[in-house]
């Protein structure tokens, strides 16, 4: 999805990905979404970044002056609504595993708590 949310990008010749190292951070995400909603302005877009990106200011709103058309808008806006379902889907089944293992929770604990566990089942962020 990462990369179907660059070439589009590319195509609005928005060179996000140059400054950011992660697009779908949260300062990725919420100028991604300010962008899908019609804003324009680089530098209003680039005042939206965490301070690691502001840092870079000047080239950030080098990236971001591009030229999106609301074709390229709705089809970000389409993006980032898939990526928040996924993001809502994964928490509810994160909540089902987690209901699922209550009963086995005195067994389950003290795996989690295993180095060798640990190191082979790293939690995902």
């Amino acid at each position: 999805m990462q990369s179907q949310i660059e070439c589009l990008l590319e195509e609005m010749r928005i060179k996000l990905s140059s400054v950011a190292s992660d697009l779908l951070s949260v300062s990725g995400l919420c100028i991604l979404w300010a962008l899908a909603r019609g804003e324009g302005d680089p530098k209003k877009l680039a005042a939206l970044g965490e301070e690691r990106l502001r840092h870079r200011e000047e080239q950030l709103i080098d990236a971001l002056a591009g030229s999106p058309q609301p074709m390229h808008r709705e089809l970000l806006s389409l993006q980032l609504e898939r990526l928040q379902l996924l993001h809502e889907q994964i928490a509810r089944l994160n909540g089902m595993i987690a209901q699922a293992l209550r009963p086995y929770q005195e067994v389950v604990a003290p795996l989690g708590r295993s180095a060798w566990v640990r190191s082979r089942f790293p939690r995902s962020r």
